[in-house]
């Protein structure tokens, strides 16, 4: 773990504001698959597609010295019960909002320590991403904004990608994963293929975890079954990938 954190005030903040519901199923996620991969402690943190703000309210919990969710497409409700959790860590001098798109975003250069795309990615330009794989023109406007990213970053700094990979055993059997229904998997990409594009932009030291069913008593081994490449493909073929700066 990275040191203690408050798990029932986090889960009471996401809930009384109306983040998320149930807020153990956010916690069990953040404890068993994030919590002892990103550290935001003490850390200036980016929030790329922040979404309703949940895990730019974990890294201040976290101890993060500030953190910036950049999120477009929400609505100022949302944005002020965010805000209003934030108050319950005495963060507020260190919290904000902005409702832009990476593409629109400026930042002094060399500011922030981590830049975090939970969820995200994909949706920076989601026809691009579809082809990424395949379209060169795709490739050079992703490197472009990765680019933007690394000017963002300090130099030992990190950047971390959480997303799905676009093959899963359901879809290729032409069924509907029944552990995430809802997913388009033609519009995410391999984490490896993120790592390659990152690279161009000048982050390396490539570290992937994949997750694991949570929050039960088969936890343990469950990890030992499904935290590995083969066995997501299994399962819901989630990803965290974590590059850094040098």
């Amino acid at each position: 773990m990275n040191g203690n954190w408050d798990k029932a005030k986090f889960a009471e903040c996401i809930e009384k504001f109306g983040l998320y519901k149930p807020a153990t199923r956010v916690v069990n996620y953040l404890e068993e698959y994030l919590d002892t991969f990103i550290n935001p402690a003490g850390k200036n943190v980016l929030d790329v597609g922040g979404g309703r703000g949940i895990h730019s309210l974990w890294c201040i919990a976290r101890g993060a010295n500030s953190v910036l969710c950049l999120e477009p497409f929400v609505d100022d409700a949302v944005i002020n019960a965010f805000l209003s959790a934030a108050k319950l860590f005495e963060s507020t001098r260190k919290v904000s909002s902005v409702k832009k798109k990476i593409q629109d975003f400026e930042s002094p250069h060399g500011y922030y320590d981590l830049i975090m795309l939970h969820n995200s990615v994909n949706h920076i330009d989601d026809a691009k991403c579809m082809v990424l794989h395949k379209d060169s023109g795709a490739r050079e406007e992703y490197i472009k904004i990765f680019k933007k990213l690394a000017l963002m970053t300090t130099r030992g700094g990190e950047i971390a990608i959480m997303d799905c990979a676009r093959k899963n055993f359901f879809p290729m059997l032409g069924m509907k994963n029944p552990f995430w229904r809802t997913i388009g998997w033609e519009k995410h990409q391999s984490p490896y293929l993120w790592a390659e594009l990152l690279r161009e932009a000048g982050f390396s030291e490539p570290q992937i975890r994949w997750k694991h069913p949570s929050g039960t008593k088969w936890s343990l081994p469950l990890r030992r079954l499904f935290a590995n490449r083969v066995g997501a493909y299994f399962y819901v073929s989630h990803f965290a990938l974590k590059m850094k700066l040098l």
